[in-house]
């Protein structure tokens, strides 16, 4: 803007300037680049401050990016994407934290066998994380544990059915 004032006071002096006016010319094109960007930033970084209410973490660390791709200096794109990334390491660890829990109260259902209450912890831990370590073999042993019941409860019934016919023979 100073520049532009320089070389339009150098017109007002020498109108025929040519390097004045192409200059000045230079420097309106570079201030409209300029507006546009800090325009372009200023939209961006109010979307990310919208992604970032919205709990939309990665939307929001991207559009930091790209309002940092623009202008390094933004300061409050930094601070609003480390802040996404933060609450995002905390709801990851907090997904992580109730898939443990899940999976302890499935375990402990699974000694009682409470095969139904074991499946629904199950469910709740693959659903907070899918990738759990020992999610699967807790399913397997749930599996096991489960045919095992079944085996057994139909080893009863027989034995049950056998004792009746028994007694029904011997009476």
């Amino acid at each position: 803007r100073d520049a532009i004032a320089c070389f339009e006071a150098a017109l007002q002096i020498e109108p025929a300037s040519r390097r004045a006016s192409a200059e000045a010319d230079i420097c309106r094109r570079s201030l409209a680049e300029q507006r546009a960007i800090a325009d372009r930033t200023a939209a961006l970084l109010a979307e990310a401050r919208k992604a970032a209410a919205a709990k939309q973490w990665p939307a929001a660390i991207a559009l930091c990016s790209d309002v940092l791709a623009l202008d390094s200096h933004a300061e409050e794109a930094r601070t609003l994407q480390r802040k996404a990334v933060d609450a995002m390491e905390a709801e990851a660890q907090e997904r992580r934290a109730g898939c443990e829990r899940a999976l302890a109260r499935a375990e402990a259902s699974l000694r009682k066998k409470r095969f139904d209450d074991a499946t629904l912890e199950l469910t709740r831990a693959r659903e907070l994380d899918p990738d759990a370590a020992g999610l699967r073999a807790l399913e397997d042993r749930l599996r096991v544990a489960v045919a095992e019941s079944v085996r057994e409860t139909r080893s009863a019934q027989e034995a049950a059915d056998a004792i009746a016919a028994a007694r029904r023979a011997f009476s």
